[in-house]
């Protein structure tokens, strides 16, 4: 079974943001990264492999762009 996430932020900038998340079935979750603290968290808490697919996500276009991305897309 494939894995199909998209993490669109919805405010910060480039040092902190809150990111919206899903797998397109709706339900959206939140996700915060920051940079100064040198951390990424699910704001529920709940570190599943939807979190961790935004996280390569935004990790992956953060690297390539250079900054945080406005919208990521991770699919396996």
């Amino acid at each position: 079974m494939g894995l199909y996430v998209r993490a669109r932020k919805v405010a910060g900038d480039d040092r902190v943001a809150t990111y919206s998340f899903t797998t397109g079935d709706g339900l959206e979750r939140t996700l915060v990264v920051d940079l100064d603290a040198d951390r990424i968290w699910p704001e529920d808490g709940n570190e599943d492999g939807v979190f961790r697919g935004a996280v390569l996500a935004i990790v992956r276009e953060r690297r390539r762009q250079g900054t945080l991305p406005d919208l990521a897309l991770h699919q396996s």
